[in-house]
């Protein structure tokens, strides 16, 4: 896989985090903390 190919890929499972995010109600704090902890993982790679 080359560098372009990755990022795509981790471009996808952003968004789909994201979409998961703003699909989830304000109550599912377990769910979003869950999800904001794997965009956070996601993003920090490529920093």
């Amino acid at each position: 896989m080359n560098a372009i190919d990755l990022l795509k890929a981790d471009h996808e499972k952003v968004k789909s985090i994201l979409s998961q995010l703003s699909e989830s109600t304000y109550r599912a704090v377990k769910k979003r903390k869950e999800l904001l902890e794997k965009l956070e993982l996601e993003v920090s790679i490529h920093t």
